[in-house]
């Protein structure tokens, strides 16, 4: 911003001529760092607290945005790290009914840790749990997701009890909200879980049907979700 001599702006009788006085009033002009305000017969010179207040906001959105990038970066080396662990479990999972008994040997495998399987079921569940956790925290960000949102995404993440089918699909949705966050999109962060809630795999959860209910009779007993959303938190260590 060019600076405006005084005298260039008093004429000879000693009057200000409004016209041309560059003088934005401070609330509506955040561009400039200095304004011109009548000082006696002339104008000074004087910071803008407008332009002040602006910097510090964009700063703050600055920070903001530097915090919500590196928890996207953390989420995406969690899912790297979840996927590794989980492709060894995949390969042992069974089909339908057979999920349990699959389930039931990991878990004995995982007590033992003598191969790579059982070093993998020791390590499935932190490595779960930390995503879990990352996902929630990066997803919302993005996506600003509510209370039921956020633990329909907690259930993509797949558990040593799902069969292969059940697996392979959550494992789709996981990669396809990894991507919607890495890019940034509220929008296809919302819809992936809206996709992902509207599958049988989900709605049919028993963990989907209890949170509901939960859920139902906390909003029915005059709880906000804020405050669910609290309490879960609590509970959950987050």
């Amino acid at each position: 911003m060019a600076l405006i001599k005084i005298e260039d702006l008093t004429p000879s009788d000693g009057q200000i001529d409004p016209s041309q006085v560059n003088s934005p009033t401070p609330s509506v002009n955040t561009k400039d760092p200095f304004i011109f305000i009548p000082s006696g017969k002339g104008m000074r010179t004087v910071a803008n607290p407008a332009y002040k207040a602006q910097l510090g906001v964009e700063t703050q959105q600055a920070k903001d945005i530097g915090v919500i990038d590196v928890k996207r970066k953390i989420y995406s080396k969690d899912l790297e790290s979840f996927f590794a662990v989980d492709d060894v479990l995949q390969q042992a999972r069974g089909t339908g009914t057979d999920r349990f008994e699959a389930g039931g040997k990991m878990m004995w495998e995982g007590i033992k840790q003598e191969s790579p399987l059982g070093r993998a079921v020791a390590t499935h569940d932190a490595v779960r749990k930390r995503l879990r956790v990352q996902l929630v925290r990066a997803a919302g960000d993005v996506g600003n997701i509510n209370i039921v949102e956020q633990k329909a995404a907690e259930q993509m993440i797949p558990t040593q009890w799902d069969d292969k089918g059940t697996a392979d699909l959550k494992r789709a949705y996981l990669k396809e909200i990894g991507t919607a966050i890495e890019s940034k999109d509220g929008n296809a962060v919302k819809e992936v879980i809206a996709n992902w809630m509207a599958t049988p795999s989900f709605q049919s959860n028993p963990e989907t049907i209890k949170f509901k209910t939960q859920y139902d009779t906390a909003i029915k007993a005059g709880y906000t979700e804020k405050e669910i959303k609290a309490f879960l938190g609590a509970k959950n260590g987050k």
